[in-house]
């Protein structure tokens, strides 16, 4: 077990599922994007729906912008979505068999869009669970790469012969139903190095590639 399962996160409140968990799931979506969020809109469902007309969640959209969940810019983040003209919209929806603690994002950035399904599931501690249809699980438990590629197999057996000499590395691969999304996602207890991030970019097929220490 981790120190930071033991004693949780340093937040604001009012609970570590609602706000720690809720801005490391905006946080990470953010990272998977690659760059800064034009527009959002978010499904809400269970606990992380708007209810009685009190708004939005603060720290759901607060991790769109980069904040960290000890980062006193959290409380004024939705002053921050107008000032940086980020479109920001949002509905409760229905989500079979999901966590109680689950928000589907569709976010676009000058670049690309990603849709992500993320849960905060207790304590502070969050699963990312779907990007653009492909199911993944990425807890942060290890420094991740995604590489959005046209054949995933394909990039996945490329990946494994290029990291081959590198220690604990996890490389797997993950589609949507129709195909359209095919992602492998790179898991190392390290930051890779530069010029092997490079080298993966590189490999034939790939779309688009992100990499982060996420969930920090």
């Amino acid at each position: 077990m981790r120190v930071f399962e033991l004693i949780g996160p340093i937040m604001f409140g009012p609970s570590s599922s609602h706000t720690a968990g809720a801005c490391r799931v905006g946080r990470a979506v953010w990272q998977i994007l690659g760059e800064d969020v034009r527009e959002a809109h978010l499904e809400l469902y269970g606990s992380f729906s708007d209810r009685g007309g009190r708004g939005l969640n603060k720290a759901l959209v607060a991790g769109l912008l980069g904040y960290d969940t000890d980062d006193d810019r959290l409380l004024r983040c939705m002053d921050h979505i107008k000032e940086k003209g980020i479109r920001l919209t949002w509905e409760n929806v229905h989500l079979e068999n999901a966590h109680m603690n689950t928000v589907r994002y569709t976010v676009k950035g000058d670049q690309r869009q990603v849709r992500v399904v993320g849960v905060s599931v207790g304590g502070g501690m969050i699963e990312i669970r779907e990007i653009n249809g492909a199911p993944v699980s990425i807890t942060g438990d290890y420094h991740t790469a995604i590489l959005s590629c046209e054949n995933g197999q394909a990039a996945a057996t490329a990946a494994r012969e290029l990291l081959k000499r590198e220690p604990g590395v996890t490389v797997e691969s993950s589609s949507s139903a129709d195909l359209k999304t095919q992602l492998v996602l790179i898991k190392t207890p390290k930051p890779l190095p530069d010029k092997t991030k490079y080298e993966l970019s590189r490999l034939p097929g790939i779309l688009w590639m992100t990499g982060h220490k996420m969930f920090e």
